[in-house]
């Protein structure tokens, strides 16, 4: 179990992130920030957007360090991810 604002994903036996994060929900898109606690981009900050449609949320992130992105795109060599989850 997590702490509060904090967040932790695993994939394959390793970890793909573990930050503390903020969510602006008052933003259209909300703004999210991670500030990694490990690995690569320890103690730096990566900003994304973040929206709900129904059961699924997306999200668009830039690489750590970098601007945040003002909309849902993902186009080779930006820096940026972009990933979908369904709640269950």
């Amino acid at each position: 179990m997590g702490k509060r604002n904090e967040t932790r994903a695993s994939f394959g036996g390793g970890v793909m992130l573990d930050a503390k994060l903020h969510i602006d929900a008052l933003c259209a898109p909300m703004e999210i920030d991670y500030l990694h606690k490990a690995g690569p981009s320890k103690g730096r900050v990566q900003k994304g957007i973040m929206e709900w449609t129904g059961e699924d949320v997306r999200f668009c992130m830039a690489a750590a360090g970098q601007d945040r992105p003002a909309e849902f795109s993902c186009e080779p060599g930006s820096g940026r991810t972009m990933t979908r989850w369904r709640r269950e």
